[in-house]
């Protein structure tokens, strides 16, 4: 639909689309570390790494299994 007006609308709908797409991410980004840096994770911060690495692989799986 953006396309049926000009390419000046369409660049527009693309930029807004990615600022907000960026700021977006950014927010979720910072909130989630602001959030686990004041998290008393307790014995899980010795193995945070095995857990962000199980939590990648489950992605990957989750992907590869439902097709998504």
């Amino acid at each position: 639909p953006a396309m049926e007006r000009s390419w000046v609308v369409l660049a527009a709908v693309i930029g807004v689309f990615g600022l907000v797409t960026l700021g977006t991410m950014l927010a979720a980004v910072t909130l989630g570390y602001l959030g686990l840096t004041r998290a008393r994770l307790g014995a899980f911060e010795r193995r945070i790494a095995l857990l962000a690495g199980l939590t990648i692989a489950a992605s990957g799986a989750a992907v590869l299994f439902l097709r998504i």
